[in-house]
């Protein structure tokens, strides 16, 4: 099963000094040849360090999990999961 995150590809999750959750995808060149990289912010204000990819609500596309939250493809509509507790922050 192929799996798409966004439209384009490819596609490049970051996590930009532990504090924003950030999507950046490109179109496929085939059909635009001169697309440029778009950036999407899933969280914006993420205090967590580390992601997960995986197909949570088994709809086809990849969904992104951080922290307390999971994030549906392709909105990026946030679902929370569970109570972190921070820990010297």
């Amino acid at each position: 099963m192929k799996h798409k995150i966004a439209a384009g590809f490819p596609t490049v999750l970051m996590l930009l000094s532990g504090l924003v959750l950030v999507l950046f995808d490109q179109p496929s060149l085939a059909q635009e040849p001169s697309a440029s990289w778009r950036k999407h912010a899933i969280n914006p204000f993420s205090p967590y360090e580390a992601v997960g990819v995986a197909d949570f609500n088994k709809d086809g596309k990849l969904d992104v999990f951080s922290g307390d939250t999971w994030y549906a493809a392709p909105d990026w509509e946030p679902h929370k999961v569970r109570e972190i507790a921070r820990v010297n922050s």
